[in-house]
């Protein structure tokens, strides 16, 4: 079952978390500017910049990159959850997985979910925690999977 985070509640630090934790992501809706824009600075291919090359291409229209997708992942993740956890900053992806295009107005929503957690042997304050984003179409499409392994701070000892 997704929890959503509100703005009053408190911190969750790497104790508070548990495997399995799952919070939604609020919807985000792609534009064709977006798009070309992103793609002309990190990914200019002729498909996420030029109309009539994309139309011609195996996509059969203007499709973002995955690269923008996953960033999409990463801003409502960063909106919706981290703004609200403990998270130091991430240190590994995997697993990523783009089975679909994303294309011009897609309205893009999810999840993100703590699939594991493990103490850091190096630093007793932090811990680490393994993050699953999910993200579908406005029509249920999965058009992203991909974990990141995320340094958590521990709560501070009241000393």
């Amino acid at each position: 079952m997704a929890t959503p985070l509100e703005e009053d509640d408190d911190v969750l630090y790497y104790e508070d978390v548990a495997v399995g934790d799952r919070f939604e992501l609020s919807g985000w809706t792609v534009t064709r500017a977006e798009i070309m824009d992103f793609a002309k600075m990190w990914d200019p291919q002729p498909f996420h910049i030029d109309q009539t090359a994309a139309e011609e291409s195996m996509f059969g229209d203007l499709v973002a990159s995955g690269l923008h997708t996953m960033c999409v992942a990463m801003r409502l993740a960063n909106r919706d959850v981290y703004r609200k956890v403990a998270a130091l900053g991430g240190f590994g992806m995997s697993d990523v997985e783009i089975p679909r295009p994303v294309y011009v107005d897609e309205t893009l929503s999810g999840h993100v979910e703590f699939t594991e957690k493990w103490d850091m042997d190096s630093d007793p304050d932090r811990g680490i925690v393994r993050v699953k984003y999910v993200l579908s179409n406005q029509q249920g499409d999965r058009v992203l999977a991909m974990h990141t392994d995320v340094i958590f701070a521990r709560e501070p000892s009241a000393d």
